[in-house]
């Protein structure tokens, strides 16, 4: 892969076939979530920043799935 892209910026035909390719080992290997997420990326790209969750509110919430604590107090 090149450099990292921006939200909205296309890969170059190389870096899709790469994607793909790796989404396939990753299927593979028994993560077909991780599989279908990279395929969306290589055939629309990233999506924009207004679609996009912060990775802040997608950690909280697995942690309160999990019941952890986080600095001392419990996520909930």
């Amino acid at each position: 892969m090149g450099e990292i892209l921006q939200p909205d910026e296309s890969l170059d035909p190389s870096e899709i076939e790469a994607l793909r390719e790796e989404a396939a080992r990753e299927r593979e290997s028994g993560s077909p979530e991780l599989a279908a997420l990279m395929e969306r990326y290589a055939e629309h790209g990233l999506p924009s920043i207004d679609e996009c969750t912060p990775w802040e509110y997608v950690r909280d919430e697995h942690y309160r799935r999990l019941g952890v604590d986080v600095d001392g107090a419990r996520v909930a």
